[in-house]
């Protein structure tokens, strides 16, 4: 094998055991750091996190709820209004799948 091709070869090589060396000095770091027991699992640590951050993301205060609520009765009401002069049963069926998925939602 010529030597340029053995370089490549080899450097592949090194940067994929590179990047596992470096992660695993992370890890230990991060458990030495925080004073945790060698049997940590980082990556459920990490999920964890992440789902704790995405729920806290999501939820709304009382005060956005509230403002989020009126918003959608209003457009309820508006719906129900323009529904009343033209009545059709398309339409009907809209408005009342709309009232049962704001009564599920903000129950």
């Amino acid at each position: 094998m010529p030597l340029v091709m053995q370089y490549y070869v080899l450097k592949k090589k090194y940067d994929k055991l590179s990047l596992k060396m470096k992660s695993h000095l992370i890890r230990v770091q991060f458990i030495k750091r925080n004073h945790l027991p060698i049997t940590f699992k980082i990556n459920e640590y990490l999920l964890h996190s992440e789902l704790r951050i995405l729920i806290n993301m999501l939820d709304l205060g009382e005060y956005p709820r509230v403002c989020l609520l009126g918003f959608i009765l209003i457009v309820y009401v508006m719906m129900a209004l323009m529904d009343f002069y033209n009545s059709d049963f398309h339409k009907n069926i809209v408005l009342t799948v709309l009232f049962v998925g704001y009564c599920f939602f903000f129950s």
